[in-house]
């Protein structure tokens, strides 16, 4: 993975996550979400294709994150390549990028370690109810200026989406321990929208 290790380059990505994860505006894509991931990342470790670069690529997934912003992902990957790309394989860096870009779970990911991270980013889902819902008011918390019925319908829109595929997770070992609560909590959550009429 590594062209010309520097120890310079180690300090500044460091510096860099922490600033962006330790943004006071940040209640979910935190500190807490990023360590969320990497316990995650256990799952897949010993079968992804490049746990390396994948558990990389899950540090940088989002030490950008602007609330309403569309264009987070993109972001997160060019501060990865402008940190630690001079150091790096230029094929390091874009399998890098690719993994970060693939996080904004518009489109199922193509294969390979892809699906992994859309796994790991998605594992949230699946946590107990009570959490499941505080991790629901953090989010919120993040998007203040959206009203509550431009918040939940979008909330509504996206829960729909992903209740409409096949599969909620996309490898064997997230669906084994994931998939079933992921899609109780959403249909939950689906339904306290509904009674609200957002839904």
């Amino acid at each position: 993975m590594e062209r010309n290790a520097n120890p310079d380059d180690a300090d500044a990505a460091w510096e860099t996550l922490v600033q962006g994860y330790t943004e006071p505006h940040r209640r979910y894509h935190d500190i807490g979400h990023l360590d969320h991931c990497l316990h995650a990342l256990d799952l897949a470790a010993t079968v992804a294709r490049d746990p390396d670069t994948l558990e990389l690529a899950i540090w940088f997934h989002d030490v950008v994150y602007e609330p309403g912003a569309g264009d987070n992902e993109s972001r997160s990957a060019d501060v990865f390549a402008r940190v630690l790309g001079p150091s790096m394989a230029p094929a390091s860096v874009t399998k890098t990028r690719q993994l970060i870009l693939t996080t904004t779970h518009r489109a199922l990911p193509d294969g390979g370690d892809e699906r992994f991270i859309a796994d790991i980013d998605l594992s949230s889902l699946a946590k107990p109810w009570a959490q499941f819902l505080e991790d629901s008011d953090n989010l919120r918390a993040e998007e203040p200026d959206k009203s509550e019925e431009e918040y939940c319908r979008a909330k509504a829109r996206f829960f729909g989406g992903l209740l409409g595929r096949a599969r909620l997770f996309n490898t064997v070992p997230f669906q084994l321990r994931y998939e079933t609560k992921g899609r109780e909590n959403i249909r939950r959550f689906l339904g306290l929208l509904a009674e609200r009429g957002f839904a």
